[in-house]
């Protein structure tokens, strides 16, 4: 019985958090120069551009998308119209090839989207260029090959949680976030997080039965160990109280 809750409540957990990391042996993290080489290799497939357009063409088109945005409202029209043509001029000057393929494949038909993505993605390459932590840089990379921005959010976020991690101070819950995630920082403050609350938890409750129960099903999970007590301590209340 316990077992079905168990795989019931694994179920929501892993859809909940949504991601996992293959296991290594003593909780080691793999190689971040292989893991950049791999992926770099992956990185922006395809870098090809949308076909140059006569300035003609393009002045239509953004009036095309002028008036389906507004179309009853010529005050908004010329500020749609003006604002693509200008989003226009500045993708026909820009340099980065992979910025400006990915900037055209998220908006193939909005120039000034194009020109802010652009310059989004631009700004985070050149971000990634200088970032130093090899391993958080090789978790972003593998994410996300073939966007910037997404790398830089990747980025920050794992270095803020491998330098957190470093500062843990209990070893059975780093253990535990270390040995279920050895492939990810962010989750494995996560999983610290919820550990040590739960083993706060399991130090305070007071009934020793529930307890013995919770602690004998999951020796190395305080998590779980929470869940455990406070489905068995509902239960033995139900049952006084019959």
């Amino acid at each position: 019985m316990y077992k079905n809750h168990f795989v019931f409540f694994f179920v929501v957990f892993v859809s909940f958090i949504g991601c996992s990391s293959s296991p290594v042996s003593n909780n080691e993290m793999p190689s971040s120069e292989v893991q950049i080489t791999q992926t770099a290799n992956q990185r922006i497939p395809s870098t090809e551009v949308q076909p140059t357009l006569n300035t003609q063409t393009a002045e239509d088109l953004c009036l095309e998308i002028a008036k389906k945005e507004y179309p009853n409202d010529f005050s908004m029209q010329q500020y749609v119209y003006n604002r693509q043509l200008s989003g226009y001029k500045f993708m026909e000057q820009v340099t980065d090839i992979e910025c400006k393929s990915i900037a055209q494949k998220e908006y193939p038909n909005d120039f000034a989207m194009q020109q802010y993505v652009y310059n989004r993605q631009f700004t985070a390459k050149q971000y990634m260029q200088t970032v130093a932590d090899k391993e958080c840089k090789a978790i972003a990379m593998g994410e996300y090959p073939n966007d910037f921005a997404m790398q830089q959010y990747v980025y920050n976020r794992q270095f803020t949680a491998k330098q957190y991690m470093q500062t843990v101070a209990d070893k059975e819950c780093k253990a535990i976030a270390m040995r279920e995630y050895p492939n990810d920082f962010a989750m494995q403050q996560y999983v610290y997080n919820r550990q040590f609350t739960a083993k706060q938890y399991m130090q305070t409750v007071a009934d020793q039965e529930c307890k013995a129960i919770a602690m004998r099903e999951y020796p190395n999970d305080f998590a779980m160990q929470q869940y455990v007590y406070d489905r068995q301590y509902r239960a033995k209340l139900q049952l006084q109280n019959r």
